[in-house]
């Protein structure tokens, strides 16, 4: 994460309406809300595939990828938080690894 979005993340922490303590429901729309606010950049490219019976986003970010792949499993405690929300931080990445990243929308709790 460079410094860029961390301040960005930190801000938005600072001034969102996210009560973390409040319903699951509206944390999660709220959370999806804040992390929606920041457009993936037009270089990204996102395609939907499914690893291991589970949905999953491949991002990649510039023309040359190497050989690998990163697994990336977003935050959130599983209880906020989604593959397409995580696409941002999955580019920057993928820019800085030059290798396609994977971010899984695993099932969070009831």
């Amino acid at each position: 994460m460079s410094r860029s979005q961390l301040q960005q993340i930190t801000e938005l922490l600072r001034t969102s309406p996210l009560d973390l303590g409040g319903d699951v429901t509206v944390m999660r729309q709220v959370f999806d809300e804040m992390l929606a606010a920041t457009p993936v950049p037009p270089e990204v490219r996102t395609t939907p595939v499914t690893l291991g019976g589970v949905p999953a986003i491949e991002v990649v970010a510039g023309p040359d990828t190497g050989p690998g792949a990163i697994l990336y499993f977003h935050g959130g405690g599983y209880a906020l938080g989604s593959a397409a929300r995580s696409v941002n931080l999955g580019a920057d990445i993928a820019r800085r690894t030059h290798r396609p990243v994977y971010t899984v929308d695993y099932r969070l709790a009831p």
